[in-house]
């Protein structure tokens, strides 16, 4: 089939990360949706709640991982026919994409022409013009007051096109390392994470003292968004995906517990969360443990393994970046219309149509825009 042909090779599917894919999903969203009532959440899972921002680095680390699994190969020592390679890019992410500008769009012009107030109801038209450039140009992460206007998941989209755009050549450069050296690229791009963030937080460029996931300043910002500062994550996971496809049998006896032990440290890391400084878990302080969690569950063996490829956690896992970019503009919908029914006061309980119906609305999207559109445009664009 056409649209195959961009693969090195027709690698079996890994189920259990696509499974994984909807677990990151769900912690950015159920961040988004408690962030401002977290003293209502249960103190024991305050903390993983709260870091849910950190689903992002994790989407960064199985971007990298999965990527190299499918485009490399012993054979091309590098990312074959390139242009099939972007092509596909594009039809995976730009549809549901532009469906999250409109959704997020039309919300805002609402805003705007009946009072409603909002964050993307103000400025002049000329700042609306630019912002919607910077959102359908994908280029938002590089310009620190425009990285979270409209639809603030899109700015991670910005940095995965800059992932994308590097990809061929940063697969050149790691393909030759060997398993010592990808393990050192691994760690200095930890520390490299790591050092950013401290230094921020030891300069204080912004004054502001502390951070907080609503904190929005000039240079925090551009710690938080900007791509160059992200492209650690994604390169950590593909030294995982290295590693991967280079690994000893012997690893399949020892997955099963490993990964356990895996997600029981990373649960762990994110239940202690709070006492952490906010901007180093934003910035890929976790990334080594997701990278080992999620070449420990491509390997395919444990009941995690087993959780995370049944058919419903397979569809979500499908459906999750549907999800991941439409549930802000939904959450500014199903908000506007709690209030017009004279509703305001939002309780935890409250928020759980929200979160089905996100979750329903992704799937819908998935089979009526994302697979079609998908198709369509691999058929058109790849040589």
């Amino acid at each position: 089939m056409r649209h195959q042909s961009h693969q090195v090779h027709r690698r079996p599917q890994l189920e259990a990360l696509t499974g994984l894919r909807f677990v990151a999903a769900a912690q950015v969203v159920l961040f988004h949706a408690f962030v401002s009532r977290l003293g209502d959440v249960p103190p024991i899972i305050r903390g993983v709640i709260g870091a849910g921002y950190s689903g992002v680095s994790l989407f960064f680390v199985i971007s990298g991982f999965v990527l190299t699994y499918n485009y490399l190969s012993v054979e091309v020592r590098g990312c074959s026919k390139v242009r099939n390679f972007w092509a596909a890019r594009v039809a995976r992410v730009y549809p549901v994409y532009l469906v999250g500008i409109g959704v997020a769009g039309a919300f805002s012009v609402l805003s705007r022409t009946q009072g409603l107030g909002g964050p993307s109801s103000g400025g002049s038209p000329h700042e609306h013009v630019t912002v919607l450039l910077s959102q359908v140009t994908l280029t938002q992460a590089w310009f620190p007051r425009l990285a979270c206007r409209l639809n603030c998941p899109g700015w991670s989209l910005s940095v995965e096109a800059l992932f994308y755009l590097a990809f061929p050549l940063l697969a050149i450069l790691l393909y030759a390392r060997s398993t010592r050296g990808l393990v050192g690229v691994m760690t200095i791009c930890w520390a490299a994470s790591v050092a950013t963030s401290m230094m921020y937080l030891h300069v204080d460029p912004d004054g502001l003292g502390t951070t907080s996931p609503l904190q929005a300043a000039t240079w925090l910002d551009v710690v938080k968004f900007n791509p160059l500062l992200h492209l650690p994550e994604f390169i950590t996971g593909m030294a995982a995906g290295l590693l991967f496809l280079r690994r000893s049998p012997t690893l399949s006896g020892w997955a099963a517990t490993l990964s356990f032990l895996a997600a029981l440290s990373i649960l762990g890391s994110l239940m202690m969360s709070e006492r952490v400084p906010y901007l180093l878990f934003h910035n890929g302080l976790l990334s080594p443990l997701y990278a080992w969690l999620v070449c420990l569950l491509a390997v395919g063996e444990g009941p995690l393994v087993g959780i995370l490829r049944a058919s419903p956690m397979i569809l979500l896992g499908e459906a999750s970046y549907a999800l991941y970019v439409l549930h802000r503009p939904l959450w500014s919908w199903w908000h506007m219309g709690r209030s017009a029914s004279g509703v305001d006061a939002v309780s935890v309980w409250s928020l759980v149509p929200y979160i089905l119906t996100a979750i329903l609305l992704s799937v819908i999207t998935l089979k009526v825009v994302e697979q079609p559109a998908r198709k369509v445009l691999r058929s058109r664009l790849e040589a």
